[in-house]
């Protein structure tokens, strides 16, 4: 199987939102884990590393949102569950309706799954250059 970013980027979006319903549902985190995992360390003659820095830090910006209480994944109301096209929106000065939006999930600080998928996104994936100190301010 060679799926092209495109492809994961759609299981990725479809994992996500899966994690709305249920957060801490290990098997999703294991699968989300695997998916990255598998697809970053293909042999060069499968063409090799399918996710960029940048995929990577849009990741780990995502992760994040999971671990902050304050923040709320959201999107317009009345849009189709199956669209993949939500929005993510946290500052209240957004200029989104705020009245339309639905709220999807929170992120929660005492999440161990998405602890610990910050910890593999940060410290442990093949290629990454682990900075305590930024850690531990």
């Amino acid at each position: 199987m060679q799926p092209g970013l495109e492809d994961l980027q759609r299981e990725i979006d479809f994992i996500h939102n899966s994690l709305m319903a249920d957060t801490k549902n290990y098997h999703t985190w294991a699968y989300l884990n695997w998916l990255y995992s598998h697809f970053s360390n293909l042999p060069g003659t499968q063409g090799g590393n399918r996710f960029s820095e940048d995929e990577w830090a849009r990741e780990l910006e995502w992760c994040n949102h999971m671990l902050d209480s304050t923040y709320k994944f959201q999107r317009p109301s009345g849009t189709d569950k199956e669209d993949s096209g939500r929005q993510e929106t946290h500052d209240p000065s957004d200029r989104v309706d705020q009245e339309s939006m639905e709220t999807l999930g929170r992120g929660d600080g005492r999440n161990n799954s998405a602890w610990s998928w910050r910890w593999h996104l940060v410290i442990a994936r093949k290629g990454v250059k682990p900075n305590p100190a930024a850690e531990i301010e």
